[in-house]
């Protein structure tokens, strides 16, 4: 069994209730079997509802008020309750009795209540409980969670359903089609699926990359609008993550275009249609992985252990860039960040680093690259990622 960093079970052990969002195939459910299994002989009764089975789905959808006759009757018998509802946003009338029964019977009910997607949750108006339960996300594993084979993860990503497969490929196909359908076509996010289908797959090849909402509109044939509001779908789905432009400082020229980065590189390549695709080092294509790979490390250290950091990037109109950019807000100092898959970067491959880091001089520069050894550039400090990302989070103890 692997140990997962998010600690469900201190959760309820604490006395809270709990929002755990994260995209299908991270491990939610099995999370929660496993931690209750641990609590089958405390004082606590359990009551599990999974809202992707049809038969549950349709006694809520038709009766939500159902899910406090429940619980009433079960706090009759028992002094303590936990209730689990997995996918909750596809019934978001049954938080309002979610909040009635936390009100009702305190001290005596928790809920675990899953999602995939805020989305229908935030569109429909759904209580979100006004902070009576707490909100946490789960991701694919992290290289604090297993082993990591750098090649093999840039090439299949780290999602549990994949991790242990000898050929992935089929799983990670199935998955995309599996967001595809029930993600978003049944849950009614987009009214055609055939634009959103081309975009998503043009959305892949832009990752990481500025976005010039207007020329992928052009070539998916859809409006700017329309296309705005399908990569907040990929944020709300918690497919990407959206890195804005630093703001905290004014700096002439920055661009104005965000970035996304998917939250999986197998699933980006199964997007790309590259899981066959043979990995080069010194390939463009590895570059970008593995940027994608540290960015996305670094965001699910940060949500692990609840750091509170924000990330922005800059790039001016000239061409000066850094990746990331990592700050708790105005009064912290910045850490700027460049990500490079070489094992042992020099002067010339930091150049657009040293450049960026005179227009923001208070902050601090690193590399983070594949180099077995920390070393100085200049003001600029290279870093092996696996422990670059602890140090550049200010090395919280992991």
């Amino acid at each position: 069994m692997i140990n997962r960093k998010f600690n469900l079970l201190s959760c309820i052990n604490d006395g809270r209730s709990v929002f755990l969002f994260g995209p299908r195939g991270v491990g939610k459910s099995q999370l929660i079997k496993t931690t209750l299994e641990q609590l089958k002989n405390s004082d606590r009764s359990q009551i599990m509802i999974d809202l992707l089975k049809t038969s549950e789905f349709k006694e809520f959808i038709k009766a939500p008020e159902l899910l406090y006759q429940q619980v009433a009757h079960r706090i009759r018998d028992n002094k303590k309750l936990i209730v689990c509802i997995d996918e909750v946003q596809r019934v978001p009338a049954v938080l309002n009795e979610v909040h009635r029964a936390l009100e009702d019977f305190k001290q005596q009910v928790q809920f675990i209540l899953t999602g995939s997607s805020a989305r229908k949750l935030k569109r429909s108006g759904a209580n979100l409980l006004a902070g009576r339960a707490a909100t946490y996300k789960l991701h694919p594993f992290t290289s604090e969670e297993i082993e990591i084979d750098l090649n093999t993860t840039l090439q299949f990503g780290s999602l549990p359903l994949v991790y242990s497969l000898k050929n992935p490929i089929p799983t990670l196909r199935s998955y995309i089609d599996t967001y595809l359908t029930q993600e978003i076509q049944q849950e009614a996010i987009v009214r055609q699926l055939e634009p959103f289908i081309r975009f998503i797959e043009l959305a892949a090849q832009f990752n990481g990359q500025p976005i010039n909402y207007s020329k992928i509109a052009k070539q998916v044939g859809v409006s700017t609008n329309t296309v705005i509001d399908y990569f907040s779908i990929l944020v709300d789905t918690l497919i990407a993550t959206r890195i804005e432009p630093w703001s905290y400082s004014v700096i002439r020229q920055l661009a104005a275009s965000p970035r996304f980065y998917l939250f999986d590189c197998g699933v980006l390549n199964a997007l790309s249609g590259e899981l066959r695709t043979e990995l080069r080092p010194s390939s463009g294509r590895y570059g970008n992985l593995f940027e994608t790979f540290v960015v996305n490390e670094i965001i699910r250290a940060n949500d692990y252990y609840e750091l509170d950091n924000k990330f922005f990037y800059i790039r001016t109109h000239s061409g000066v860039e850094a990746d990331l950019i990592i700050s708790r807000g105005p009064r912290d100092t910045p850490r700027m960040i460049e990500i490079k898959s070489k094992n042992s970067p020099d002067e010339a491959d930091l150049k657009q680093l040293f450049i960026a880091h005179a227009l923001l001089p208070e902050s601090k520069a690193y590399c983070i690259c594949t180099t077995p050894r920390a070393y100085m550039l200049r003001d600029v400090t290279v870093l092996p990622w696996q422990t670059g990302i602890h140090t550049i989070l200010e090395n919280v103890h992991f």
